[in-house]
């Protein structure tokens, strides 16, 4: 998809290109195409992609993948990329913000993959995702994070119940069929609903209307728009029991990112990220991409990034969010020795407590924090949950600011 054919699809949804949702299309088709053979699509994979844009990665996806599930802010260039590709029967088109706040993935994405796993074969208990995207970078680091954590949490809950009962967790949100009429409450308050296959719309305040398709029986070109939950606690609720797996993560992000995803122990990317990643995953750089495979081109170069969750790390992180809590409090002591860092983190532990603390864990209290390997990160953080009370208390709540890894604007 040359820029001439994007833009004719922004003057049917009376827009441009946005800065603010990190609105870069791509545009070489060579790299579109790698990034398609590094997902390792077959017939049998539902795809989540974040940013679809114009839609034209999404084709190629469609062509592979067995389900596509596309998910955009723009609810002007949502309706009108789904429109002109609307023979595109396996994609499902979704209005919503992927993230319901800074560290939640919204709900209603999580709840629309399962209708997707039915057509292609994939039973209800069993729905493996990969996500491929060309991510708006504002979002990149945060929703990779809280992919992992959402898997850890689905795999972790398999590892310690083996078997589990049909009736655990929530039950998918059945979205229907073309010739349905629908009606739900997707968790934030407000109610969608469709009607005959022709029209989607949001019930409260009117909200908008877009035409619709008579396509597959699971498919529609419309587009669900979902605002977040209104408090953080009914998002926490609603997206407690909602499971997710993760088979790869193929991407697209900011050089400087990709560099802090896989940064090892005692460099100046090495953070709270990389470290993060690297205890539930294996994080790879696949190659760089040049301002110039974009329209309009960003400011910075790009990376083409892999993420393959791994089963025996998963099974090793007792506690995922207690670990990224730790990470971030840490880090934003890099260059001091660990028990000066803990104890600035936690002031009422005095430096002489920690260091006794910590001794009989195998640390000296004079590592630095940015060289602390991860898997020693995996060991510090529990010896603080279990050692210091006090500090699994102030931990509560807390969760590490991804954002601050998100490096310069494209």
């Amino acid at each position: 998809m040359q820029p001439e054919e994007i833009r004719r699809i922004l003057r049917a949804a009376a827009g441009r290109p946005r800065h603010r949702w990190g609105q870069h299309f791509m545009v070489d088709q060579k790299i579109l195409q790698e990034i398609v053979a590094t997902a390792e699509l077959s017939p049998a994979d539902i795809v989540l992609e974040v940013g679809p844009g114009p839609g034209n990665l999404t084709a190629l996806l469609a062509a592979k993948a067995g389900a596509v599930l596309a998910v955009d802010i723009d609810k002007k260039l949502l309706p009108a990329a789904a429109r002109h590709w609307r023979g595109l029967t396996n994609v499902r088109w979704l209005c919503a913000d992927v993230l319901a706040g800074k560290h939640l993935i919204n709900p209603v994405v999580i709840q629309a993959l399962p209708s997707l796993a039915q057509p292609i074969g994939i039973s209800d208990g069993d729905r493996p995702i990969k996500l491929v995207a060309n991510l708006p970078y504002n979002i990149a680091s945060p929703l990779v994070a809280e992919l992992l954590l959402r898997h850890w949490q689905t795999r972790r809950a398999a590892l310690l119940r083996p078997s589990p009962k049909p009736e655990d967790g929530q039950a998918a949100t059945n979205y229907g069929t073309p010739d349905d009429s629908v009606t739900g409450d997707y968790g934030c308050g407000r109610t969608a609903a469709e009607g005959g296959g022709s029209t989607f719309s949001c019930a409260e305040g009117g909200g908008s209307t877009f035409l619709g398709s008579a396509g597959a029986p699971w498919h529609w070109s419309g587009c669900l728009e979902q605002s977040a939950p209104a408090a953080d606690a009914k998002r926490s609720e609603s997206n407690a029991a909602l499971k997710l797996v993760l088979t790869r993560l193929v991407f697209t992000v900011q050089w400087e990112v990709a560099q802090r995803m896989r940064a090892a122990p005692g460099t100046s990317d090495y953070g709270a990220l990389g470290a993060f990643l690297q205890l539930l995953a294996h994080v790879r750089i696949v190659r760089s991409i040049a301002p110039g495979s974009f329209w309009p081109p960003p400011k910075v170069r790009s990376a083409l990034v892999v993420i393959e969750p791994d089963e025996e790390k998963v099974a090793q992180v007792a506690d995922a969010p207690h670990l990224q809590r730790t990470l971030a409090i840490l880090f934003a002591h890099r260059r001091q020795n660990l028990a000066n860092a803990i104890h600035h983190g936690f002031p009422s532990a005095s430096p002489s407590e920690v260091r006794r603390l910590l001794a009989p864990a195998g640390f000296t209290s004079q590592e630095r924090v940015q060289e602390i390997t991860p898997r020693q990160f995996l060991r510090l953080a529990q010896t603080l949950q279990n050692l210091v009370p006090g500090m699994a208390h102030g931990l509560h709540g807390m969760r590490p600011d991804f954002l601050a890894n998100a490096g310069p604007p494209r």
